[in-house]
């Protein structure tokens, strides 16, 4: 999942595929809408781009700004603004009475499959990345609900998940979405 400048937010099939169960999606969710409330595009924007674009917009000089256009789609978010996001969707889960545990239990999902497939972003090579450890962000959400989460009961999210998951892969899976 990602979020782009204007609050536009885009799920991988993947991502609702892997999931055991709704609140997991809804976690991942709550974290790309922190990046779209706090900014996150807009802060890494000026900070990459810097007065050059917002000129180039000012000035109306479309053939500069379509030379940004490639900086603009490798716009990464900080490891802060990752932490920040994760800290700001467990508080919107709260808000909404859905369990946030969902989002601790995805990044267990991406942890394990990372390490079945021999790649550790954890320890030495973590400095290598944007995002924060995947350890310190499960340690982080979980002192978050030591010490913050109301605690169940949460809202029950009987979706019919398992059954849109089942109509999402045969979709996938039919001679017609190839």
């Amino acid at each position: 999942a990602f979020a782009l400048p204007g609050g536009y937010m885009a799920l991988h099939t993947g991502l609702i595929l892997k999931a055991d169960r709704p609140e997991e999606v809804l976690g991942v969710m709550a974290h790309e809408l922190a990046h779209v409330t706090e900014q996150h595009s807009l802060r890494v924007l000026i900070k990459q781009a810097g007065i050059g674009i917002i000129m180039s917009m000012a000035l109306g000089d479309f053939a500069a700004l379509a030379g940004q256009a490639q900086g603009l789609l490798n716009l990464k978010f900080s490891r802060n603004h990752e932490t920040e996001a994760d800290t700001v969707g467990f508080h919107t889960l709260e808000r909404a009475n859905i369990d946030p545990k969902g989002m601790i239990d995805f990044f267990d999902k991406i942890k394990q499959e990372h390490e079945g497939e021999g790649v550790s972003m954890d320890g030495a090579l973590s400095i290598l990345s944007t995002h924060p450890a995947t350890d310190d962000r499960i340690e982080n959400l979980n002192h978050l609900i030591k010490t913050e989460a109301k605690g169940p009961p949460y809202r029950d999210m009987d979706l019919n998940f398992r059954e849109f998951q089942d109509m999402l892969r045969a979709q996938l899976e039919s001679p017609e979405s190839k």
